[in-house]
């Protein structure tokens, strides 16, 4: 029996799907032309690298550049880093 954690997924990520993360941006800072603050992104990785996604073009970036820009609704940096080991 897998123990669930706050944000409802297992301990050990295994029910965690990168495809169902959302992000949030919350930098201070102005965001790129390509970014709405309104908007919830989507998150994946694939054989090219991270990237997060508006639901019509993938943005693929490095994983410190969304961390920057993005938080995580519902699960943790370390959940998702743990994830994609």
């Amino acid at each position: 029996m897998s123990v669930k954690n706050k944000n409802n997924y297992s301990a050990d990520n295994s029910e965690l799907k990168l495809s169902d993360v959302k992000l949030r941006y919350t930098c201070a800072s102005y965001p790129p032309e390509y970014i709405d603050v309104g908007l919830k992104y989507g998150f994946g990785s694939d054989y090219k690298g991270v990237y997060f996604t508006d639901g019509k073009i993938s943005y693929y970036k490095d994983l410190s550049f969304i961390k920057m820009l993005f938080t995580p609704i519902g699960v943790t940096w370390e959940q998702i880093e743990n994830k994609l080991k």
